[in-house]
């Protein structure tokens, strides 16, 4: 569990990194791996969380603090997921239409230079 949980943190600070050179470029393909690995780790602390809830006695005030941090940790981590993929979201559509905005002016300078030589 830990061994998997220290890859999964190495994963996400390599992909960190390169977020934060995707966010400067605005280019969405940085976030992809980003948000495959949250994906991936989110579920997996979770799962973690609620194991060591049931496994720990609540009645020790360690576990308590612990188990009070650790949904604090998650509604943070659920909320900058969220925040990475409607940026993403939003990149990609104006990528779309950059795009075809692209295509309509070649089409249209084209369609000019055509009727102009007639």
């Amino acid at each position: 569990s830990s061994i998997l949980s220290l890859l999964c943190a190495i994963a996400i600070f390599i992909s960190s990194c390169i977020l934060l050179d995707a966010l400067r470029l605005e280019k969405e393909t940085g976030f992809k791996s980003w948000l495959m690995s949250m994906g991936f780790f989110t579920p997996w602390r979770f799962i973690g969380w609620v194991f060591a809830s049931i496994a720990n006695d609540m009645i020790f005030s360690y576990h308590i603090f612990m188990f009070l941090s650790w949904i604090l940790l998650h509604i943070f981590n659920v909320m900058s997921f969220l925040v990475i993929y409607s940026l993403y979201l939003e990149l990609t559509g104006i990528s779309k239409l950059e795009e075809n905005a692209k295509v309509k002016m070649a089409t249209l300078s084209r369609a000019g230079s055509l009727y102009g030589s007639r």
